[in-house]
């Protein structure tokens, strides 16, 4: 069997779980609205992307959960939404993220991260690669963009 080219792996979640932001959350009363608050992050930056327009994902994430913290009858003060979005350039790859990109490597199969929605997920890997240096050692990345 031949062996692929690349692997493809995706940034947020796959890369770099999002279970250490849940306490930043908890501290907004926000701690069981992990997954929908990433899930309206990822449905408006689609839904930007599609229509050509950018916007910096903090940007986007901040709105979701601003509308969020609306939903529930919160109004969080501006820095704890600044703490919860802070915690996003803290995010650690996961452990076995490492060991599975150098046996990629090793077997002739260089890895690539997918940045989802255009640019979106990019600074969550940059701010990974400047505090810890190679993130999960991507030799590409790929990015889908609408209508591709």
């Amino acid at each position: 069997m031949a062996r692929p080219d690349a692997a493809v792996f995706d940034v947020i979640e796959t890369i770099f779980p999002l279970a250490p932001l849940r306490p930043r959350l908890a501290a907004l009363d926000l701690g069981a609205d992990l997954d929908l608050f990433f899930t309206r992050i990822l449905r408006d930056a689609f839904a930007l992307d599609a229509t050509g327009t950018y916007k910096p994902f903090r940007e986007i994430a901040s709105g979701a959960l601003e509308v969020l913290a609306a939903q529930r009858g919160l109004a969080p003060e501006r820095s704890a939404i600044d703490a919860v979005l802070a915690g996003f350039a803290t995010l650690d790859p996961a452990p076995d993220v490492r060991p599975a990109m150098e046996k990629l490597r090793a077997a002739g199969s260089g890895p690539a991260l997918l940045r989802e929605a255009g640019r979106q997920a990019r600074w969550i890997a940059e701010s990974a690669i400047r505090r810890r240096g190679e993130v999960a050692g991507e030799d590409r990345a790929l990015e889908l963009r609408a209508g591709a």
